[in-house]
């Protein structure tokens, strides 16, 4: 807070009241919604737990005008920050985690949205608040949902990217748990999806998820590259180049959304696509990143939160490539 007494003057010469509503109004300046946020200061942190009371928030409207009903162009009217609009509300942590796949999916949906990501201050703030104390949570008109996954398939449902048909949806649903067994927390093996074990063991057997099973015993490079070696073989058997049917689903962003984090120079960097012979998967995270403008957007602003890494008991930020290049660039004689 500002901590000024009324009256006076400072060294300056500016009088301490104008001090103090020139300092409001840039407070209320850098907690508006924004475009485009400059999170620079998380960099600057280094840390989640670090960042001080800055909560960043993000307004995507993806047009500054509209046609009303006399077929007249009229400017859209900007919500109020604090009232309840239609626009959906995405709240998480300044932090890339659990809403990074529903905030790809808002974007690439060009669905209008807002986005609060808290600092670990104003977190304590409002959990109290929340019906199960936790983020994220998706305000829609007043209301709250809660669970990372619900949330997922309620903004690719709006987005119309949960597939096309109830086969359709069922498909994509299935392959987005099996993605989630591989690259999140299987049931039995724990932490499946060791990047750096990807870094050795290029001689060692490598298998699809349906020649493992739950009590097998594997190498973390085996239960590693399993799920590399499933998706490839998705990509083998599709004409589209998408995981299910001809267009882009949440599956497919899901899938991007661990390549590309893969890819960075502090993990497998780049190449990697071709170190592990998976052609397949770095043609998928190349092509989706050069043709998808939404997503390219979206990766380099300041409406995608830092990736993490957590180490001591805190969430330490760093800095991503734009799309490290999955193969090596070939030679032309």
């Amino acid at each position: 807070g500002i901590n000024a007494e009324y009256g006076g003057t400072l060294d300056s010469g500016m009088p301490k009241l104008a001090l103090l509503f020139s300092l409001a109004a840039l407070a209320t300046a850098s907690t508006s919604f924004s475009p485009n946020p400059d999170i620079a200061h998380l960099y600057t942190a280094k840390s989640f737990g670090n960042v001080q009371a800055t909560t960043v928030r993000v307004e995507r409207l993806p047009s500054r005008f509209t046609v009303n009903r006399f077929g007249e162009r009229v400017p859209v009217l900007r919500p109020a920050d604090d009232a309840v609009t239609p626009l959906i509300h995405l709240k998480y942590m300044a932090l890339r985690g659990l809403a990074d796949l529903p905030a790809m999916i808002l974007e690439c949906g060009g669905l209008p949205y807002r986005a609060t990501y808290f600092s670990r201050v104003d977190f304590q703030a409002i959990k109290p608040k929340l019906e199960f104390g936790r983020l994220p949570v998706l305000e829609v008109e007043g209301d709250e949902i809660a669970q990372s996954n619900a949330i997922v398939r309620y903004i690719a449902d709006k987005a119309g990217m949960a597939g096309g048909t109830a086969k359709e949806r069922a498909r994509v649903d299935g392959v987005y748990e099996t993605l989630r067994d591989l690259f999140v927390s299987h049931g039995v093996w724990g932490k499946a999806f060791d990047v750096q074990a990807l870094q050795h063991g290029e001689n060692q057997e490598r298998l699809h998820f349906r020649h493992t099973s739950n009590r097998g015993n594997y190498t973390p490079f085996q239960k590693a590259f399993s799920a590399l070696q499933t998706f490839e073989e998705l990509l083998a058997g599709s004409s589209s180049g998408y995981l299910v049917g001809s267009n882009l689903t949440y599956v497919d962003l899901a899938l991007w959304q661990k390549l590309h984090e893969m890819g960075q120079p502090d993990m497998l960097g780049e190449g990697w696509a071709d170190r592990l012979r998976v052609p397949r998967l770095g043609a998928f995270c190349s092509r989706l990143y050069q043709e998808k403008q939404e997503l390219a957007s979206f990766v380099g602003s300041g409406r995608r939160m830092p990736r993490i890494k957590r180490i001591d008991n805190d969430y330490v930020y760093f800095e991503d490539m734009p799309i490290p290049e999955p193969s090596v660039p070939k030679l032309e004689l």
